[in-house]
């Protein structure tokens, strides 16, 4: 069997859901979110990741 002639196996698979773009977040929502960044001993990064945010 030649290099041509072999399967291809992927060794990642990365799955799109949904349309995209920005999401919509409500005030609620946001105030939550940075209200969880004001605790003592919380990581901005780490609450950033839990909500599927960037810590910017």
């Amino acid at each position: 069997m030649s290099g041509l002639e072999r399967s291809f196996e992927p060794r990642r698979l990365e799955v799109i859901n949904g349309a995209g773009g920005r999401r919509v977040w409500s005030a609620d929502a946001k105030a939550a979110v940075l209200e969880e960044t004001l605790l003592p001993g919380a990581v901005v990064s780490v609450v950033a990741r839990r909500h599927g945010l960037t810590p910017q």
